[in-house]
């Protein structure tokens, strides 16, 4: 069955069922069953066509046009478990990352998954969130670092954040603006990362997925770079500009084999082994920028009227300014228990918390002050939540195994999506409105 431009709304659960509904009158549409493992991280293809679902090492890829508990395919992708996994925005390629302490780039032009890149690092990978420039990636581990994967030139850096000992970071994410970045971690804090748009220094020429070798595999390369010698690299190569991204062509891929005597293996960065950097300090207000004043002002005007929203730009008019050049700017204690995950509001304005502690917060990213509360009785552990894109509604899903859409205004729950009999352990959401 086809489901159009409506909302799209999945959620899987412990009771080893994935399930789909209808938005707007709450109703089950389908019910698939998945005994393999648990779900641990679910996506949604950029056209609405198709859903990803990651468990212990497979990914299976369902077409909502042709549903069956088999799936369209079931590939390995990781030695463990899967543990995040995201779209490229025209969908030609996605990101994976698992307990093999492995981010893979997977090329989707073909019938099937084709391995393309690979990030190593030294524990298990935790979360994945690509930037709206669609050339840079965030990876988190158990270690509690922060790595930046550019896509483009094969580097690597690391975000300062100042994680306790046994902390780390659970979840992570970026806003639509590509202006800011937070994550939370199992000790309950919010970290802030301010993104600088100073430019970076790219590629000349916008490389294709198609170089491979003779077999159909990537090459492997293994290299370690610092950031001194990306600042001497700049000097070789040029800005480009955002309208090369609305090409729809997948930033990544290796060079030609002729520069490297390729042993068709996958095509492999390793992270750096140093030490991740710890005790920055917090960034003064009066050094966050005109940009942090700008957002506080139309967070002002839509407290003042809430029928205002800010529709994020397109693609194509963001900055492609590298991450490499964000600023820690600040923790606090957002929950008193394990922290599940981050999301920004569409608008930008606001980023909420799930957590163990049976609440979802919403908190300004101006000021970073506490907007609202949501929490229903016996809801048990807030595993993930998702925003409408007018950022009027949210979604939670809970150990109690209900989906609740709030209000967020009134912070009073509109509809509720019930029927798995065990705690929901992931959903995805898209609203194509």
């Amino acid at each position: 069955m086809g489901y159009g431009l409506k909302p799209l709304l999945i959620s899987a659960s412990m009771d080893s069922t994935i399930r789909l509904w209808d938005v707007a009158t709450q109703m089950q549409l389908e019910a698939l069953h998945y005994k393999e493992s648990q779900v641990n991280t679910m996506c949604i293809t950029p056209d609405g066509a198709q859903f990803l679902i990651g468990g212990w090492q497979n990914l299976r890829i369902y077409d909502l046009n042709c549903l069956t508990n088999s799936g369209l395919h079931n590939s390995a992708v990781h030695e463990k478990n899967i543990t995040s996994v995201g779209f490229q925005s025209d969908g030609v390629w996605l990101y994976t990352g698992g307990e093999d302490c492995m981010a893979k780039i997977w090329d989707m032009r073909i019938n099937q998954l084709n391995c393309q890149r690979i990030f190593q690092v030294n524990t298990p990978v935790h979360s994945i969130a690509l930037h709206p420039n669609q050339i840079e990636l965030l990876i988190s581990d158990a270690t509690g670092a922060v790595y930046i994967w550019d896509l483009r030139s094969d580097r690597d850096d690391t975000l300062s954040t100042e994680v306790d000992v046994s902390e780390y970071i659970v979840h992570i994410d970026i806003d639509r603006l590509g202006r800011q970045c937070a994550a939370v971690t199992n000790r309950g804090n919010l970290f802030f990362w301010e993104i600088n748009h100073k430019g970076g220094g790219l590629a000349k020429t916008i490389p294709h997925l198609d170089t491979t070798a003779d077999n159909g595999s990537t090459q492997k390369l293994q290299r370690q770079t610092t950031p001194q010698e990306l600042k001497e690299d700049e000097s070789t190569t040029e800005f480009y500009s955002s309208s090369m991204i609305d090409t729809g062509l997948p930033p990544i891929a290796p060079p030609p084999l002729s520069e490297m005597g390729g042993d068709g293996s996958a095509f492999y960065v390793p992270a750096p082994r140093r030490k991740q950097r710890y005790g920055a300090k917090e960034v003064p207000q009066s050094e966050l920028g005109e940009e942090n004043e700008e957002l506080k002002q139309i967070e002002q005007e839509m407290l003042k009227n809430p029928s205002m929203t800010v529709t994020p730009p397109h693609r194509s008019s963001l900055p492609v300014d590298l991450i490499s050049n964000a600023k820690y700017r600040m923790k606090l204690r957002a929950h008193k228990s394990f922290a599940l995950k981050c999301r920004y509001r569409p608008d930008s304005l606001a980023i909420a918390t799930c957590s163990a502690d049976q609440t979802t917060k919403l908190w300004s990213v101006s000021d970073h002050n506490l907007l609202s509360t949501y929490a229903a009785p016996n809801s048990k552990w807030v595993w993930d939540c998702a925003f409408t894109n007018d950022s009027a509604y949210m979604l939670t899903a809970s150990s109690d195994g209900i989906i609740r859409m709030w209000e967020l205004a009134s912070s009073s729950v509109v509809q509720m999506y019930q029927g798995h009999s065990l705690g929901i352990t992931c959903m995805a959401f898209k609203d194509f409105s």
